[in-house]
């Protein structure tokens, strides 16, 4: 059967981080033990609170698990957001340009790190764990799963392209990003409101664990349109960020 161009560019990706298998079950091996080691700070803090501005264990298992799984799936399939700065600092996106596909998605399948999948794992287990989803919740999990890393791979497009118009970005599209994944594994009762504004505009991680887990405990519908319209919102600011950038950077090229 012949895969489509983008089919054929994921599984050359993914051909190639598994090449050697023993790493590739090392890194996530030892990412799924992380995480679970990671959680165990939520089990002792709730071992002297039955809830955490309102969100119990079993809730805040299932953050964490949700989270995880979005972000090991963007990350073990199009990780090579990360090397946005790195492609326009050292000019690597000019051998992209000569190419048929999409510089994006050849710079998306650049990085596709083996760890990734052990979060994809973990996530799963500690969803399973939280035992809070329905058979009605597990049938969204995955349309859930998919527009949580939308969302991910969106924001982390648009704060790693700030390469484009700031030289040596790299510290501050990492702290962006780290904020994003951080803020997004912590119940939201616990922030106060300025900063759940910040969280659901600015910085979008409700939309990474917040708003899915509410679509997947509470079935409603409310929370998956608003999930589904911030998904469109950041796709589509991502795909304008970076090739407003692109055009800056063939502007700069052609002018050199």
């Amino acid at each position: 059967m012949k895969l489509g161009p983008l089919a054929h560019l994921m599984l050359s990706a993914q051909k190639a981080s598994a090449a050697s298998l023993g790493t590739w079950l090392m890194g996530a091996s030892m990412m799924a033990v992380n995480n679970l080691i990671f959680f165990t700070m939520w089990f002792v803090l709730f071992r002297s609170n039955s809830q955490l501005g309102g969100w119990t264990l079993e809730r805040t298992m299932l953050l964490f698990g949700l989270s995880a799984v979005a972000f090991g799936v963007l990350n073990g399939l199009f990780g090579g957001f990360v090397r946005i700065p790195e492609f326009v600092r050292e000019g690597g996106l000019n051998g992209l340009l000569l190419r048929p596909r999409s510089p994006l998605l050849l710079v998306l399948v650049s990085k596709t790190p083996a760890s990734s999948w052990g979060d994809v794992v973990s996530g799963i287990a500690l969803i399973y764990l939280s035992d809070l989803l329905s058979l009605q919740g597990w049938l969204l999990l995955p349309l859930v799963t998919l527009l949580a890393a939308v969302v991910f791979l969106s924001a982390s497009i648009v704060f790693f392209s700030i390469a484009f118009w700031l030289d040596n970005s790299d510290t501050l599209s990492f702290r962006l990003w780290e904020t994003l994944i951080t803020f997004g594994l912590y119940p939201e009762g616990i922030f106060p409101m300025s900063v759940r504004v910040c969280l659901y505009t600015f910085l979008p991680a409700a939309f990474t664990g917040f708003v899915p887990v509410n679509v997947l405990v509470e079935h409603s519908q409310t929370w998956l349109l608003l999930l589904l319209l911030a998904a469109a919102f950041w796709s589509a600011l991502a795909y304008s960020v970076f090739y407003r950038g692109l055009r800056r950077f063939v502007r700069g090229v052609t002018a050199g």
